[in-house]
Order: structure tokens, then C-alpha cells, then sequence
């Protein structure tokens, strides 16, 4: 695990962490919340149930994420927002879903940074819990990603793609900068997520 981590950006909710919730225990020492760096005190409460809590200086969930890649030390990074709940198909290839586990979302995350580190992916996600009704496959490929973003470090830094580059729908304007570049993703959907 020496070569990934989890972020979480969040700001101005710091006792309402679902995603952080559903973390399971053997991810937690790979797991950051980052939030703007004046709220850093009031996050400090959840330091237990993470590796830390980082203060970033700036504003905006595009600049935060890609403050997030510049700084990390990390090949692969998974980036999650704050909001999510996550769930998995009963069986293969069928649209009937259910609430994940922590055994399942160990699962999920294990099958996500497999995607980056053995499928050799640059830019990664998981689908939307509306998706798992209409495609019936475990993934799909180059198509949007949004809410949950893995990626490659040093391969997303090579092709110059960044979320700073347009002030709104800056994760539409990577995935499409990347698929523009020659640069499939991968995205899950035998676990999906939702918001509340």
C-alpha cells in the first residue's frame, strides 16, 4: 500500500462524513480528508478514522483536486467526494442492488486501484447507482466519470490534463481532455455509488 492513497475533498460539513464512514479499516491509514485550510480544526475529529486531515489553500473542488495530485507523494490516487454511499449487483450481469458491507467496499476499492495498478489505466471512476440498470457489465470504458476518480500520478501529469483549467465542470473537461489525448477509462459497475 506504500504506493496509493485516498483523498476525500470536503468542506463546510465536518460531522457529516458518509464516504469516510464507509472507508473500511484496511484503507484508513491511505486516507486523507482535505478541506479548505481555515476548517482544518473543526475536521480534526475525524483524524482517528483516517491517516489525516490536510489543509488546502484553495477554494473550488477543481483547484482542491488538483492541488491534491501536485502534492500527494502517491502513484495512485483515488479521489472521492464526501457525500457517498455505495453498493454492489446481488449477482453478475443483474440490475438488482444492495447496500455495501465493509467486506464489500474493501472489495470495491481492492477492484478500483486494480484497474490503475494491474489494467495499467490512467484514469479510472465508478459508475452511478442509475447506470447499474442500464449497462449490465462489470465496466465500461471511455466514458464520463464523475464524484469517484482514480488515477495514475505521474501518466496524468505527462499529458498535461488538469481539473484547474476551466473554473466549472472541470471532471467532464479531464475525462474528455485524456479520451481527446488517445486515453481510455475504465469505469466500475459492479459497485456503484449514490448521494444521499
Amino acid at each position: 500500500m506504500n504506493d496509493i492513497a485516498i483523498y476525500i475533498p470536503s468542506a463546510g460539513r465536518p460531522g457529516r462524513q458518509f464516504t469516510l464512514e464507509r472507508i473500511p479499516l484496511a484503507y484508513r491509514d491511505v486516507t486523507y480528508l482535505v478541506v479548505p485550510k481555515d476548517e482544518t480544526s473543526d475536521y480534526e475529529a475525524h483524524a482517528g478514522r483516517c491517516a489525516g486531515v490536510l489543509g488546502c489553500p484553495k477554494s473550488g473542488i477543481g483547484r482542491t483536486r488538483q492541488w491534491i495530485l501536485d502534492k500527494c507523494k502517491k502513484k495512485y490516487v483515488l479521489m472521492l467526494d464526501d457525500d457517498l454511499y455505495f453498493y454492489h449487483r446481488i449477482k453478475k450481469r443483474d440490475w438488482h442492488l444492495a447496500t455495501n458491507t465493509m467486506d464489500d467496499n474493501k472489495k470495491m476499492l481492492d477492484e478500483l486501484f486494480a484497474y490503475l495498478i494491474n489494467d495499467n489505466f490512467t484514469h479510472i471512476g465508478m459508475a452511478t447507482r442509475t447506470e447499474a440498470s442500464f449497462y449490465l457489465c462489470s465496466s465500461r470504458v471511455c466514458c464520463r466519470v464523475n464524484n469517484v476518480h482514480g488515477f495514475n500520478v505521474a501518466k496524468l501529469a505527462k499529458h498535461g490534463v488538469r481539473f484547474d483549467a476551466l473554473p466549472l465542470m472541470e471532471d467532464f473537461n479531464v475525462t474528455l481532455s485524456l479520451l481527446r489525448a488517445g486515453i481510455p477509462n475504465k469505469v466500475l459497475l459492479d459497485y456503484v455509488w449514490n448521494q444521499p
